[in-house]
């Protein structure tokens, strides 16, 4: 047996203990089935002792205990199978990992404690930013002084080593700015050893890619190359045209739209790659180059499956935007901070749904004041629903106003003809929707 196990932590210095909440605990038995991958080794004493931080109820807590100090496993083999064995702590963590709500509970106890010696940036609508913020096992800390910076990561190298887990200078990167110039000369530790610079070596977080330069512009470069070798290696293969636009559309648009969202990459960039997308489709599809969007994205007789990386990036950053103002977290909230788009297009599908609002419900074609379903106003929807709204106004907005294009002319109209096509003419006709 390991007497590791029920070993006391010691006492971890100031930690305030937050309020009771508001709301009322879920006191149901846990599902075994949310206890998936291992997310990280932490005693079982730091979780005992985040539980009772947060106000678990006790006959959670007394589930959560039971479960994990009585963990047993047998292994069979040709002909022969082992007795039920009881697990030691190493071998409990690994096959039988804490559920993502435990991890989270008990490294917050950790960055608790060491927020104690430092307050964070003063945001421009008076409040404060938290000094760390973590991502599951990520720590970033972004503060005013060096000073400050060692002296909170000499706390939370305490507060870690108390939680008997450590560091890994090796994988953490820092970044010192004095006056808006980047100052290599000033050097973080942590653990023991020297913390790498940022400018030395680049570091990924969420598929994004941190150097030492303030800004994103290398990264709409590096999504477009992403996006050539993504199309290189789908037209390289022996599949129909067909699977091409359905590996494209389903597996490498959903790898980019990612960068695009949350890197600041103009408008401009995402409709270059647009185009080099939409000529690959094209030339799978087995149709001309003089085949317009209206016919590969649009509502037609036919509609195809398909979705334009214009449209894409609109919606994620319109997504983007409603996140930030309806954070849950007051920080960010309070942050005010400015989606940059470019200067082609701007995200404003929820002012024009506040100004229908005011407008009102108006009369639409010769049906009549009143006729059809209720309209759904801005102030009046919730959270998930003005996702949903916000959306749909982009997208209704992409079809009736289409962006200037080389087959559409200088204004983004349909070309004059003879006889003017059926979008023109206000006929009806029912839609179909080609499936895979």
């Amino acid at each position: 047996m390991d007497a590791a196990r029920d070993t006391p932590l010691g006492s971890p210095g100031y930690i305030p203990r937050p309020d009771l909440p508001k709301t009322p605990f879920d006191t149901s038995p846990p599902r075994l089935c949310e206890i998936r991958e291992a997310l990280q080794k932490v005693p079982h004493k730091l979780v005992e002792f985040a539980l009772e931080l947060f106000h678990i109820p006790a006959c959670t807590v007394t589930i959560i205990a039971k479960y994990f100090s009585n963990l047993h496993m047998s292994f069979a083999m040709d002909g022969f199978t082992t007795g039920w064995q009881r697990l030691e702590v190493g071998i409990a963590k690994a096959a039988a990992p804490y559920p993502p709500f435990l991890f989270v509970a008990a490294f917050e106890v950790i960055l608790i404690g060491a927020r104690q010696v430092a307050r964070g940036l003063k945001t421009l609508g008076g409040g404060r930013l938290p000094a760390l913020r973590g991502f599951m096992d990520d720590i970033t800390a972004i503060l005013q002084t060096a000073p400050c910076t060692a002296r909170l990561l000499k706390q939370l190298d305490e507060q870690i080593q108390w939680a008997r887990m450590k560091i890994k200078p090796s994988k953490s990167r820092s970044l010192s700015i004095r006056k808006g110039v980047r100052d290599d000369r000033t050097m973080l530790s942590a653990g023991g050893e020297k913390i790498p610079l940022l400018a030395d070596q680049p570091i990924r977080s969420l598929r994004r890619e941190y150097t030492s330069e303030l800004s994103d512009r290398q990264m709409g470069r590096r999504v477009q190359k992403q996006l050539r070798e993504g199309l290189m290696k789908i037209n390289s293969s022996q599949l129909p045209g067909k699977l091409k636009v359905w590996c494209y559309q389903f597996t490498l648009f959903q790898r980019v739209m990612w960068p695009l969202k949350v890197c600041e990459i103009p408008f401009s960039m995402a409709s270059k790659m647009d185009g080099i997308a939409k000529s690959n489709m094209r030339k799978w599809l087995g149709l001309p180059h003089c085949f317009s969007d209206a016919g590969l994205f649009g509502k037609n007789m036919l509609q195809l499956i398909l979705k334009s990386i214009d449209l894409g990036y609109k919606q994620e950053k319109t997504r983007l935007v409603l996140e930030l103002m309806e954070s849950r977290d007051e920080a960010v909230k309070a942050a005010g901070v400015t989606i940059c788009t470019g200067r082609k297009w701007r995200a404003q599908a929820i002012s024009r749904l506040k100004h229908k609002e005011v407008l009102g419900r108006t009369q639409v074609s010769r049906a009549g004041l009143g006729w059809g379903e209720p309209v759904q106003f801005w102030s009046e929807a919730t959270r998930e629903q003005r996702k949903i709204m916000a959306v749909e106004e982009v997208s209704q907005v992409e079809r009736l106003c289409p962006r200037a294009s080389r087959e559409h002319g200088p204004a983004g109209r349909i070309p004059s003809t003879g006889k003017q096509p059926g979008q023109t003419s206000g006929k009806l006709h029912s839609c179909g929707s080609a499936s895979w």
